[in-house]
């Protein structure tokens, strides 16, 4: 959440505010994203970024998170936890989601922290291209 209130303030320095805008830069740092989540998402509307609501299909999710992580937004551990909840069963899984759980098993055999850094890219890498 305080990365959202430096970007609201960083948005008006620009010169590019709106009402919800004014708000998330008021905020105090710190707060919940479940208290702020409503004016946040308005922010995002009124600056033209598309945003996905709990109406969201599994596939847009799925699409998104892929998205965030593959260009660093989300870390590992988040993004596994919205993979594995929207992973379909076995023979429903696309290509994609098959590379995915195997390099995710190759993670966890990994001893070494360089061997993880190096799963974590490939594992990156495999999101940005499929998202």
């Amino acid at each position: 959440m305080d990365r959202a209130i430096d970007l609201a303030c960083r948005l008006l320095a620009g010169n590019l505010d709106t009402p919800a805008t004014i708000e998330v830069a008021c905020l105090s740092y710190g707060p919940p994203l479940r208290d702020a989540e409503p004016v946040l998402r308005q922010m995002l509307i009124e600056h033209g970024i598309a945003v996905n609501g709990p109406e969201t299909g599994d596939a847009d999710q799925f699409r998104d998170a892929l998205r965030a992580f593959g260009s660093s937004a989300i870390d590992i551990g988040k993004f596994s936890v919205i993979f594995y909840r929207l992973l379909p069963a076995w023979n429903e899984q696309d290509a994609t989601q098959h590379a995915l759980i195997l390099l995710l098993n190759e993670l966890d055999q990994a001893t070494t922290r360089e061997d993880q850094n190096e799963i974590i890219q490939h594992l990156r890498d495999t999101a940005l291209a499929a998202s």
